[in-house]
């Protein structure tokens, strides 16, 4: 994240850290089997801001306390400590955001735009991802440097304008993952109080404790997606000793209703090929985070010694998640056709190194071939110079293995087809004719090698059981599993849910509670999130788990055809180890008793690769 520090002249406007009120209906919607997850919510451009102040409410402003109120007219560009006021955005990284003075103002405008005053800090911003790899963003800043926060307990502001994150950063934080809360979109003023006790940071830097005397600059960040506009308003900034929130009522604490288990009878599927690849894909695991967002440098994040690990633990398999056609030399030119198809040796130095360690180790290898970059997506999807390159790649990989004699080496044709799509989806039709173009590239080099296949919508196990099976007798069906989601992300801030917490695996009222702020949610938490929470007393149980996971395995059955989920698990971040336990214990015995190998994605290991308490035990393990 590359700051440019350009000088603010500007003026602001957005909400309250209070809680919703609204009265709760006397019965609950009936649970259905699944949850469709919604897109993130928007930018919010409010209307124009008004000139009438007559109806708020005054505000007391402690000199010892303030950050700024914006009424100093020598417009200097500092905050009331003498700090300096910046912004910056995703320009320095391609993108092409802007962020500017209120309607072309030159200064900080006093006249009518403050909260029940002159003056406030006012911008324009229009969003534009660019190059820029992930949201699109502009923000505003203050320093704070040298000044001791830690005999306050929160701060508070006025504001209208998008929805915005409030970061409160600390100079012991050297990765960006600073502390944060998500603020909801108002078209009018609001107060927005920030219990300091209700920071989190997002979960991919060090973890750092929060502590007030090593504030050294408050944030004020808009993301959304190019084309989001608008203005922002913001006044009154100052701390606060401490932030008191009334009790709001705004869930029940029920007993837990725990569905029937769908009788399907025999699921049993009673074939050769599912006797032999079952046994090699289960109790497997991925090495995350690494091949499949950047090409290999030469640097080993995982190697030998971590294979040996895993197998000494108990491990079964592996999946390698890879994006290969990073390594098809002058990819988008060979797309194009103005080059000759061609792999790169890293490539090779790659899966060869795996191939001898997973062997030498005991471990089957499951090549993923996992597209993160984007360039599959709705549009290249149906392109016939993409879809040519995408299916030579894995005819490259297949000659490069033809000659193996492991029966436990698995090709995976493209990891959750849509997953850097964007709004540009992936129809199931394309997917399945490219996937029926891979596999058909794969068996001229190799006629019987296991190649595993999943469905659009991330694998969706819904949009999976409504499909025929493939032209080919050696697939393997995979699926992802991530429910209940409100305990498998609690704490995922890719997923909305960065500041959750404290949700238990199984529900139990004696750990529920009347407030959604217990949980870490608050008024700028997606609705559909707020309403798994509701629900959860009736889904945060091993039968909801199960009638789910029966689904796809009445399927599979009717089909006769093997079942691997091969990502799973529950983020580690805020969840309790009693839990995260609970939990995988519950999805180990499921996939036994169904007959469903499995791989899990997160959950199970800590930053050394060590297996966190009882997660071996939990998972069925036998250490070697």
């Amino acid at each position: 994240m590359k700051r440019n520090c350009l000088l603010i002249f500007l003026l602001m406007f957005l909400v309250a850290c209070t809680k919703s009120t609204a009265p709760l209906p006397e019965e609950l919607p009936d649970i259905p089997d699944s949850v469709e997850t919604p897109a993130p919510d928007t930018v919010e451009t409010p209307p124009a801001d008004s000139a009438d102040n007559s109806d708020m409410d005054p505000v007391e402003l402690d000199s010892a306390a303030l950050i700024d109120d914006f009424e100093d007219s020598s417009r200097e560009l500092s905050n009331a400590q003498g700090g300096a006021w910046y912004s910056f955005s995703d320009n320095g990284d391609g993108g092409e955001s802007v962020l500017s003075p209120h309607e072309g103002e030159e200064h900080i405008s006093y006249e009518a735009h403050g909260y029940n005053s002159k003056g406030a800090l006012a911008v324009d911003f229009a969003l534009d991802k660019g190059a820029y790899e992930w949201e699109p963003y502009v923000a505003v800043a203050t320093m704070l440097d040298g000044f001791d926060a830690s005999d306050f307990g929160g701060l508070e502001y006025y504001f209208k304008g998008p929805y915005h994150r409030l970061r409160v950063e600390l100079s012991a934080v050297k990765d960006y993952d600073f502390h944060f809360e998500a603020v909801p979109a108002s078209a009018d003023w609001q107060k927005v109080t920030i219990d300091f006790a209700e920071l989190f940071q997002e979960g991919w830097g060090e973890e750092i404790a929060f502590d007030p005397a090593l504030i050294r600059a408050i944030t004020w960040e808009i993301r959304g997606k190019t084309g989001d506009e608008g203005s922002m308003f913001i006044d009154n900034i100052q701390f606060v000793d401490s932030v008191v929130c009334e009790l709001q009522n705004d869930m029940f604490i029920r007993e837990p209703m725990l569905p029937a288990i769908l009788d399907y009878g025999d699921l049993t599927v009673n074939t050769a090929f599912n006797e032999q690849v079952i046994p090699y894909l289960t109790k497997g695991l991925n090495f995350t985070n690494w091949l499949e967002e950047v090409k290999f440098d030469g640097t080993w994040k995982f190697s030998e010694k971590d294979v040996r690990r895993h197998a000494l633990q108990g491990f079964m398999g592996l999946r390698l998640p890879i994006d290969l056609d990073l390594y098809v030399a002058n990819r988008d030119s060979v797309v194009s056709g103005h080059a000759e198809f061609a792999v790169e040796d890293e490539l090779w130095e790659l899966l060869d190194s795996f191939d001898i360690w997973t062997e030498r180790h005991g471990l089957s290898l499951t090549i993923d071939y996992h597209q993160y970059d984007g360039s599959f997506n709705g549009t290249t999807a149906v392109d016939e110079g993409y879809r040519a390159m995408a299916a030579n790649a894995w005819k490259a990989v297949a000659k490069h293995f033809k000659e193996t004699t492991r029966k436990d080496l698995f090709f995976e044709l493209t990891n959750e087809p849509d997953l850097g799509a964007g709004s540009n989806t992936i129809s199931a039709e394309a997917w399945r004719a490219l996937a029926q173009q891979m596999i058909d590239s794969i068996r001229t080099q190799h006629p019987t090698i296991p190649i595993i296949y999943g469905a659009t919508d991330f694998y969706s196990l819904d949009k999976l059981a409504n499909e025929d099976v493939l032209d080919d007798e050696y697939i393997v069906y995979a699926f992802h599993f991530y429910d209940p989601f409100i305990f498998t992300h609690q704490g995922a801030s890719w997923s909305d849910m960065g500041n959750t917490r404290n949700v238990p695996f199984p529900y139990t009222p004696e750990q529920w509670s009347t407030e959604y702020r217990h949980f870490g949610v608050n008024k700028a938490t997606p609705s559909w999130i707020k309403n798994e929470y509701r629900n959860y007393y009736g889904r945060g149980n091993a039968n909801f788990i199960k009638n789910r996971i029966l689904k796809i395995k009445k399927w599979a059955h009717e089909k006769q055809v093997p079942l691997i989920c091969n990502e799973w698990g529950a983020y580690q971040r805020t969840v309790s180890n009693e839990s995260l336990n609970n939990y995988n214990r519950t999805m180990g015995e499921i996939f036994t008793e169904l007959d469903i190998a499995w791989q899990v994605w997160f959950g199970v290991f800590d930053e050394e690769g060590n297996l966190l308490p009882g997660l071996g035990e939990s998972l069925g393990l036998a250490p070697r």
